[in-house]
């Protein structure tokens, strides 16, 4: 019964972030920018409090801070998908549960960029698909220490 819980909470969690991240790559591109700009406005103000900057400086990093907010973004959104994704293929005693995690969360992060080329200004980049796929590594490094943390644990517990 257990088992079957967590193999349900992991579906509902790995559906749950496919759907996040195809609505966030259905946003437009005004939509998007002000999703980002959520972030960027108030780290950019906070340095303009500390650091008198010019207008060319602020514009400059404004457009920096853009930068790393979204591609932290497509980094986090994929190595959650793909943690997910290895702890329930693992689940199931699933073979290179890892490595077909990491192939899974390349092929979605593939379409998601061919199904952002399609909506109103915003593009296809090879590059992110790229920054996915690093996100999905370290994803699937994270949930393979915590499985080998997991077993440590059991074992640690059946030793007298």
């Amino acid at each position: 019964m257990k088992r079957r819980m967590i193999r349900l909470a992991l579906w509902v969690g790995v559906t749950g972030m496919a759907v996040l991240i195809f609505l966030m790559s259905a946003q437009t591109g005004d939509a998007s920018m002000a999703s980002s700009d959520s972030v960027v406005l108030p780290v950019l103000k906070l340095i303009g409090r500390l650091h008198a900057l010019s207008d060319e400086a602020k514009d400059s990093l404004y457009w920096t801070l853009q930068l790393i907010v979204r591609k932290a973004a497509h980094v986090s959104e994929y190595a959650l998908l793909s943690f997910l994704q290895r702890m329930l293929l693992a689940s199931y005693s699933c073979r290179h549960a890892g490595l077909r995690a990491w192939l899974l969360s390349l092929a979605y992060a593939a379409t998601d960029e061919m199904h952002q080329s399609l909506v109103s200004a915003r593009s296809a980049q090879f590059t992110d698909v790229l920054v996915d796929a690093c996100g999905a590594l370290l994803g699937v490094s994270a949930a393979w220490a915590v499985a080998r943390l997991a077993v440590s644990i059991h074992h640690s517990k059946e030793e007298p």
